[in-house]
């Protein structure tokens, strides 16, 4: 094989080629074959294509896949950030109601609310708890009030969860649900 057909055979880009030259040079391939005379009909020899259509890609095209690309990534990340603080919210709304449900059972045995999360079943001696755990805390969990009669709980944005714009959640005894510090509806926040 001659240096010709080994660099073309190890280019990335190889050259558009003749079956027909390839015949005539190479005497290994003579003869009659139907199959390398029928990729002679569509191809284009090199000397015929332009220099622009073998020097590859220009900078203006790259320069324009890589804006294309900004821009594509100036929409997914923000959306995805979203995405990510509305579900730890809903982990948050979830433990909230959690908490409020083992305060109403805790209420129907012993005629009174708490804040001591031991006798609520949860592990920790004392108010707040980490919410969903210590390792990624994105919200504390508090009882601010617990009477014979009344109870008041909220769980407060920690962290990257801080620019979350329904910030603080609440519940009562009445189950009345609230957010303070919000920038968007409180309806809105506990859909």
């Amino acid at each position: 094989m001659s240096h010709r057909y080994l660099q073309d055979a190890l280019s990335p880009f190889p050259r558009p080629w003749k079956a027909s030259a390839l015949l005539a040079k190479d005497p290994n391939l003579s003869g009659p074959r139907p199959f390398l005379q029928s990729l002679d009909s569509g191809s284009q020899d090199a000397s015929n294509r332009s220099p622009r259509a073998r020097a590859g890609f220009t900078l203006i095209e790259l320069m324009i896949v890589v804006a294309i690309v900004a821009v594509l990534a100036l929409i997914a990340i923000p959306t995805y950030q979203s995405y990510i603080l509305k579900s730890r919210r809903t982990v948050a709304k979830t433990s909230l109601l959690d908490l409020a449900a083992r305060e109403e059972k805790y209420y129907s045995t012993n005629n009174t609310y708490t804040n001591q999360p031991t006798k609520l079943g949860y592990i920790s001696a004392s108010f707040p708890l980490a919410v969903p755990n210590t390792a990624d805390n994105y919200y504390q969990l508090n009882v601010t009030a617990a009477t014979t009669t009344a109870f008041s709980a909220t769980a407060i944005p920690q962290g990257a969860q801080a620019k979350d714009s329904c910030a603080t959640y609440s519940i009562n005894q009445l189950s009345v649900q609230g957010n303070t510090g919000n920038t968007t509806g409180s309806s809105r926040c506990w859909q």
